[in-house]
């Protein structure tokens, strides 16, 4: 934070514009973050994302298979 601080101090005595000074080092913190997001991010979202997807299946299955039981249980033992 504190070379960010210096940076834009420094490029904004260049430029005689704190304004645009903090404008030009907020874009290339953005162009950063874009390229560590495109590069390592996204793909642990995916598969973060795919794991999911096989909880979801299983939980699925399990609350079938436990809807099915209730109604063998329930022809079974009737309204009892």
């Amino acid at each position: 934070m504190l070379l960010s601080a210096a940076v834009v101090v420094w490029l904004g005595n260049e430029v005689m514009s704190t304004h645009l000074a903090l404008f030009v080092v907020g874009c290339v913190y953005v162009v950063i973050a874009a390229v560590v997001y495109h590069c390592y991010i996204k793909r642990m979202i995916e598969r973060w994302r795919g794991r999911l997807d096989v909880v979801y299946k299983v939980s699925a299955m399990f609350d079938t298979l436990y809807l099915k039981a209730m109604a063998i249980i329930k022809r079974f033992v009737g309204d009892i």
